[in-house]
């Protein structure tokens, strides 16, 4: 892996308030810190739902660009696979990652993907733009108590509050 400058800018003891410009206060090396920015600021679409971000200009990193359309739904295990190969890079849990994935509820595949990332233990997963008719109150219940399920609403609010997490 090559070693890459310097900057960081990820948590509350960076020197001086204003990033690290060495080797971090804690301790991170500059590719860690490098590889951590760009995943927190990269955002991967799949599926039906993608219509409500994939027109939003996001940007780009070193020609990247931070919003990344992985495909359909027959293409969810990409993004699991995806999600896998970065939690095992960074020696972490899935669910450890700066990752959120919104799952848009607009047919019944989407009811298999949902049950596989529940079934592979994921945690904080969006769901929408409405429930399924099957999610009652006590299902509801269940999924945000156990697995940290959160509804859809406003895509610029849900936006926000992905990105703050």
């Amino acid at each position: 892996m090559e070693n890459l400058e310097m900057f960081c800018y990820q948590c509350s003891q960076t020197a001086k308030g204003t990033g690290c410009t060495v080797k971090g206060v804690c301790g991170k090396e500059p590719t860690v810190a490098r590889l951590q920015d760009n995943l927190i600021f990269i955002v991967l679409t799949l599926a039906c739902g993608k219509f409500r971000y994939n027109d939003l200009d996001l940007g780009e990193i070193d020609g990247i660009p931070r919003l990344i359309d992985i495909g359909q739904c027959n293409d969810a295990i990409d993004a699991i696979d995806v999600a896998a190969a970065l939690a095992e890079l960074f020696g972490i849990g899935i669910n450890e990652l700066p990752l959120t994935i919104v799952l848009s509820w607009m047919e019944q595949k989407a009811v298999a993907i949902l049950w596989s990332l529940l079934s592979l233990g994921v945690k904080g997963i969006y769901l929408g733009p409405v429930p399924p008719a099957w999610v009652n109150d006590d299902i509801l219940a269940v999924l945000i108590e156990k697995y940290d399920l959160h509804l859809t609403g406003n895509p610029e609010e849900d936006l926000k509050q992905m990105l703050s997490a």
